[in-house]
């Protein structure tokens, strides 16, 4: 399995994944979740449903801090975790932009998929600077895997 491990921080932050490893990254008896589990989890943030499917910026603004962690972050969080998710600021790498591998306490992303298509994932990221969840992910990046036990 390929993966990258989180420059000084792999027993906290974890491990980062590029896309195809990612597959592989839970356990037995667990997944990633797919775009439509992720969007049950924002239909239950309270998103519109009329920015459900969009990508990029601009949607859920206001529910990004139900689900980050309350530590960690470069900025105070207003209300954080409500969920229990506690995401933290694990940082990622783009492969577009290959300056941009960490950004540790700035930035979260993680990895959904979809098993129909390979070649299109849809994942999500938060950061400090921006209240919002956006929605596209491209698969040539590395970022952290949340996965979902499996019932």
């Amino acid at each position: 399995m390929t993966s990258f491990s989180v420059v000084g921080g792999e027993g906290f932050y974890g491990r980062h994944y590029a896309g195809m490893a990612a597959q592989n990254s839970c356990p037995e008896g667990w997944h990633l979740p797919s775009d439509e589990e992720w969007i049950d989890l924002e239909r239950y943030l309270g998103i519109n449903e009329d920015e459900l499917y969009l990508s990029g910026a601009g949607r859920a603004a206001g529910l990004d801090d139900k689900i980050k962690a309350s530590f960690d972050w470069d900025e105070p969080i207003a209300n954080p975790n409500s969920t229990g998710f506690g995401a933290l600021p694990a940082g990622y790498w783009f492969s577009e932009r290959s300056y941009n591998w960490g950004f540790y306490g700035h930035y979260t992303a993680f990895w959904s998929w979809n098993e129909a298509d390979n070649i299109k994932s849809f994942g999500r990221s938060m950061s400090h600077e921006r209240d919002e969840i956006r929605r596209t992910i491209p698969l040539s990046s590395s970022l952290s895997a949340r996965c979902l036990r499996a019932y």
